[in-house]
């Protein structure tokens, strides 16, 4: 049986589990109808429950007591509002402890507020003084509460009628004692607060709606049919581990994507409704306080929905294969889900924004960004780390889960230690697609991540820790840890050509291949000239010999990509898949390594042009020369005869000749080496 997941099979898993998940009645009562019914039915209560205390507030008589002599005008004025009743008018002394007298008041039920006046309150009112005024009431107590700011509003408004009457025995207006109008204006529209407000609750809501609905389905799974004995039953047919974990962990993907998209639909409509309703009542619009939706925003948010439930699927199925029982993987699941939803809490921090270290950590990334959409802000340079970092650690955990489903210990523990973690961690994995994911995804995530720590590192120290210690250092890690060599083919080429080839290939691809693409790029995207003036700044080399910029941006790069990408990467993707595939893949990973959509393409395609080389010669030293080559003349062009660079970035028609003629050299070359490649 070939080991090499089958896509048929996949799907075939994929339909089993989704179908048997959602003949679970409580699934689709969780997944739909919960969600349904009790927004709606939460905001309607809450809405009526406030509208009925606030009609019985209106028709409640609020009690007042006096703990001191009150002033006359106050008197009058309480007097005065039919909705307020003295029950005790006239004050004594005040007492020594007068908040605990006023706490027997209230508690007696004597009244609902207590009012205290200084002993100067009366003669300064009838003269130019001030009168201070303590009123006490019972925070926990609606009626309390509703009565002091009834009594605050009649105070206020007896203070400015006695304000009016003294400036009018000193003939002055009120207005000259207001020499200055003060106004506050907002320039946020109300769509832009509406986002401030849906970014600081709907990543939250998102994460964790979906870190739920993945929570069931992942155990029912892998512990529940490990319990049933389902699981070894499945295990006997023609199946290998990785199909079975691709299909279960799609199905739980897919319902977590579900039922995350659902919630989240379900509340923002029954919002859009109830401000709807309070738009029909006060004529305000409240509906435009919701963000308004752009392409950009819609795509980005669904690409984030299902980032974060691959991620959470991912956690969730590892966590469960390791439970030995239904029960046990709840007690093991429980901790971890609430793990994987405290990068929630990111979103209501206002200070908390996406920044290259951010993108580089899985869910916490993908939370930021949702949140930098809904804030008009988020693009999708810093999406490419987002995406990879969460495609990168997703493509781990996948690969460990399988690894799990191939250990028996693991998978039929019914009793003592989960599994050997040792060796499930520590084993040397088999070489294919999936190693081969894993260990370009590692590449991604350290190369992002690190070239965020050392933005304030000297280039060259910047340049020769992601390469030797990162490139270089992971491939020989890897081709020590799987005892693989083969991955590094570094003996002579078997092909006289080769060596010629690759100096062709060096000289001609950035110019022939390279630049037109970059010019379809830069037409499809706009903003290619601001990323390109961006990296020039971050990798300012301007006062380093030549010599060692080649050394740092071609020499260097060559070398530890090469090996990574033409060595590693192609070498472990060509164990079970065909040549082909294997080359147009290694080369979009390449591409995507560079973390930058306006360079994906262009790269991707050297990438292709180097994979030929490497496969047709046998050895990777021709796509060493060509790679080191291809940097060179860039690099030297760069330092040497800047406007020439600066001239070939803009599309023009003068060197199209030039650039057809070299592109049909570097095509035919390629030609002639496919038709030689084959499967190993």
């Amino acid at each position: 049986m070939s080991r090499r997941p089958r896509a048929g099979v996949v799907g075939t898993v994929y339909r089993k589990e989704i179908i048997d998940t959602l003949r679970d009645r409580r699934t689709l009562a969780t997944m739909v109808l919960v969600p349904m019914v009790t927004y709606p039915l939460m905001l309607i209560v809450a809405s009526e429950a406030a509208l009925v205390e606030r009609e019985a507030a209106k028709n409640r008589t609020g009690t007042v007591a006096a703990l001191t002599a009150i002033p006359r005008p106050i008197i009058e004025a309480v007097e005065g509002d039919p909705s307020l009743r003295w029950t005790i008018r006239t004050g004594t002394t005040a007492p020594a402890d007068r908040i605990a007298h006023a706490r027997h008041i209230i508690d007696s039920s004597a009244a609902l507020v207590v009012i205290a006046a200084s002993s100067t309150a009366a003669p300064a009112l009838d003269g130019l003084g001030t009168a201070r005024i303590a009123l006490f009431y019972d925070e926990t107590e609606p009626g309390s509460r509703d009565a002091a700011e009834r009594i605050e509003d009649l105070l206020d408004k007896t203070a400015d009628r006695i304000r009016g009457e003294r400036l009018a025995r000193m003939g002055v207006t009120k207005e000259s004692l207001h020499p200055i109008l003060r106004s506050t204006l907002s320039i946020a529209t109300r769509s832009e607060v509406g986002g401030e407000l849906a970014s600081r609750f709907l990543p939250m809501l998102i994460l964790v709606f979906i870190a739920i609905s993945c929570f069931y389905p992942a155990i029912e799974l892998t512990a529940g049919e490990k319990e049933r004995g389902t699981l070894a039953t499945l295990l006997t047919a023609p199946v290998h581990a990785a199909e079975l974990v691709a299909g279960k962990y799609l199905a739980v993907v897919t319902i977590g994507t579900l039922a995350g998209l659902l919630n989240v639909v379900v509340m923002t409509l029954t919002v859009m409704r109830a401000m709807a309703g309070v738009s029909e009542h006060t004529g305000r619009g409240e509906i435009s306080a919701l963000p308004q939706p752009t392409p950009t925003m819609i795509i980005g948010l669904l690409i984030a929905v299902l980032l974060v439930a691959a991620l959470v699927g991912a956690v969730m199925i590892v966590a469960a294969t390791f439970a030995r029982s239904f029960r046990d993987a709840n007690n093991l699941l429980t901790p971890v889900l609430l793990v994987v939803m405290m990068p929630a809490f990111l979103a209501s921090f206002p200070s908390a924004e996406l920044d290259a270290r951010w993108a580089a950590v899985p869910i916490a990334g993908v939370v930021l960004w949702m949140k930098a959409l809904l804030l008009g802000r988020g693009t999708w340079d810093v999406a490419v780390g987002v995406i990879g970092a969460s495609i990168g650690a997703s493509v781990l955990l996948l690969g460990l889960a399988t690894r799990i489903f191939g250990d028996e210990r693991a998978l039929f523990a019914s009793e003592g230690r989960r599994a050997d973690a040792r060796t499930l961690f520590l084993g040397a994995p088999d070489l294919g697609p999936g190693s081969a994911l894993a260990f370009a995804s590692m590449l991604f995530i350290g190369n992002y991540f690190l070239s965020a720590f050392l933005l304030q590192a000297h280039p060259l120290v910047a340049v020769a820790i992601l390469q030797i210690g990162l490139h270089f250092g992971l491939s020989y890690a890897f081709v020590r840890w799987t005892k693989a060599p083969d991955l590094w083919p570094l003996g002579r080429p078997w092909m006289k050509e080769a060596y010629p080839a690759a100096i062709l290939f060096g000289l001609l691809t950035w110019v022939g291949v390279s630049i037109p693409l970059a010019w379809i790029v830069g037409m499809l995207v706009p903003g290619q000239d601001a990323a390109a003036k961006a990296l020039e700044s971050q990798l300012d080399l301007s006062g380093v010999p030549l010599p060692l910029v080649l050394i740092a941006l071609a020499v260097l790069p060559a070398i530890a990509e090469e090996l990574a990408f033409r060595g590693v990467v192609l070498g472990a993707l060509r164990r079970r898949m065909s040549t082909t595939g294997a080359l147009v893949l290694q080369a979009i990973l390449f591409g995507l390594l560079h973390g930058s959509l306006f360079r994906l393409l262009p790269t991707a395609v050297l990438g292709l042009f180097l994979g030929l080389l490497a496969v047709r010669s046998r050895s990777l030293w021709p796509s060493i020369v060509a790679h080191a080559l291809n940097n060179a003349v860039l690099v030297t062009l760069d330092r040497l005869a800047p406007e020439a660079i600066a001239g070939l970035g803009t599309p023009s028609a003068a060197p199209l000749p030039v650039f057809i003629g070299l592109m049909g050299l570097a095509i035919v070359l390629a030609r002639r080496l496919t038709d030689q490649v084959g499967d190993p």
